[in-house]
Order: C-alpha cells, then structure tokens, then sequence
C-alpha cells in the first residue's frame, strides 16, 4: 500500500511518528505542509504549497492520503483531492470539530480520538471510526514504580485546569503555558514549554496526573494519560465517558472532582506500596495497547479493511 501522511511539522511529533511506524509496514511518503515559511502562512503560501502536493500525488500515485489532526489541517490541502477522485481520504482529528466545518466532506473515513465527533460525522455522511491517541515509548522512558514526594501536571493552563489546581491542597509542580500563579501559591509554577523530554525526566521525579479538561474534548483522552502509561507510574486521570475503552478499573484512578484528586494524590504519596498493582497493569495495557506502533498497525488494519487494499 501506497500512503502520503499529511501534517503540521512538530504537532506534538504526531505526523513524524505514525510516519516512522507507517514506513516500516508501506510504501509511505510524510508532506508537513508548514515546512516553509513567510509566506506559506498566507491563504497564497497554502495554495502553493496544496499545489507541491498536488504534484506528490500526481507522481507518487499513493493509494491513500492520511491528513494527521484533519480538523487543523487548511482547507486548500483538501481542495486538490478533486483532482484525484481515485484516491482514498482518511483523516485522524484529535480534537473536536463542529458541523461549520466542510472538511470532512472531502474524506471518506475520519477516525477521532473522542467518540462525541462520531455524531458530528453522520451529520457529514463522513464515515467514522473511533481511534484513540497514544504515546511514544521510545521518548517517554519506563522508570520502576517508586514513591514519589510531589505531584506534577504538564500541560497549558485553561479555566477547568485552574479552577481544578486552585482548589488542590496537596502542593504540586505545573509546567505550561499561561499559568496565572499569583492564584496557585500553593503551587511550584514553571510558565514555559517543556519538550517531550523533559517531560520524560519530570515524570521519573515527580507523581504525574492527567486532566483532559477542554472545550475541545467531551467525552476524549489526550495524549498524556498514555504517555503517562509508558513511564510506569500509575496512571491518575479525571474520569471520561471514553476512558472505559482504553482502560479497566484495576489499571487507573479516576476522579471527577478536585477533591476526589487530592485524596488520590495525597494517598499515592503516603501509600505508593498500594498501588504498585495498579501502576503495573496500567503500564501493561499501554505498552500492549496504546502505543504509536500499535496505533498505527490498527489504522492500517481499518484502511485495508474498509477500502479492499
């Protein structure tokens, strides 16, 4: 199979990886349409650079097209597909998306990571698919389960996020962006972007938790919790109406409040010996299930399903 991935160059390194797992298996191609600069930002830039893909197409002749995190993706990168009416149209959204939208018009199979756009979809007569993000495992390295002094979030600063973190008694570590720390005192606030990583690093120090709260995520998980799931530590994440399908009971603590998150947070300190099963069964099912070279595997298995390749 013949497959060109389009992407935003360092999109959480998204496109890079399912290129990386996407080669070893097909004949693949990776177009990161915002490798050029100046004007290739413009509405100008993004019809030229639609037209380099367009010749990629034209003499690559892939049997799919893949448009990592679709729903970002400008609109003038799905406008060629008119002249390729052959050619197979498959997006991966990662966040939701709204019926204003006309992109998914242009696909014949969305896959979305939060199972709320599935009702978009049919609005679009857009077929979909439920496929959820996952983690790099080469970056973000297993470290053996061990206590842990303090807890830490990565992750850019929103009205749910700070409203959660202010009502916190338990003192952690936040890493991100836009952080107003004159209301987290109790905190320890890095207001700065952090690479994979470090991430990595403050994960191996530090009792990692996941909030997924977002405007652009209803029932979804991001990608932290899976790559909290590579590190080895026991995977703490508001409860979602999506978590039951990538995790059991017996392998993650869910909370709904922030209250509930402090006496998690508080027991995991004081008792980590306590959830060393846990933490262990969580590990187990994201190495086994949500990794990119598993994810990507399960993509194409969908695609050669669904399209007879």
């Amino acid at each position: 199979m013949k497959i060109i991935i389009v992407g935003k160059k360092q999109q959480m390194h998204w496109p890079e990886n399912v290129f990386s797992c996407a080669k070893r298996y097909h004949n693949t191609k990776l177009f990161l349409y915002n490798e050029w600069h100046g004007i290739s930002s413009s509405i100008i830039g993004h019809r030229r650079n639609a037209a380099r893909l367009a010749k990629l197409i034209q003499h690559f002749k892939p049997d799919v097209i893949l448009y990592i995190s679709c729903e970002f993706i400008p609109i003038e990168y799905y406008q060629i597909l008119d002249k390729f009416p052959q050619l197979k149209r498959v997006g991966w959204a990662a966040d939701n998306f709204g019926y204003k939208t006309p992109k998914p018009r242009y696909l014949d199979l969305c896959c979305v990571f939060d199972t709320r756009c599935l009702n978009v979809l049919k609005h679009f007569k857009c077929e979909g698919a439920y496929m959820p993000l996952c983690a790099d495992e080469h970056t973000f390295q297993y470290h053996p389960y061990t206590s842990k002094k303090k807890p830490v979030f990565v992750g850019a600063a929103n009205p749910q996020r700070v409203a959660t973190l202010k009502a916190l008694k338990t003192p952690c570590v936040i890493w991100g962006n836009n952080w107003p720390v004159s209301e987290l005192k109790q905190h320890e606030v890095h207001n700065k972007k952090v690479s994979h990583k470090i991430i990595s690093s403050l994960y191996e120090q530090y009792l990692p938790f996941n909030m997924t709260y977002s405007s652009n995520v209803k029932n979804g998980l991001n990608f932290r919790i899976f790559e909290i799931g590579t590190t080895g530590n026991v995977i703490i994440s508001n409860d979602s109406k999506d978590l039951p399908k990538c995790y059991n009971k017996s392998e993650v603590l869910s909370y709904h409040t922030a209250k509930q998150l402090d006496k998690i947070l508080s027991s995991v300190i004081k008792h980590p010996e306590a959830y060393a099963a846990i933490a262990k069964k969580g590990y187990k099912k994201t190495m086994c299930k949500h990794t990119f070279d598993t994810r990507v595997q399960e993509l194409f298995q969908l695609i050669q399903q669904k399209f007879g390749l």
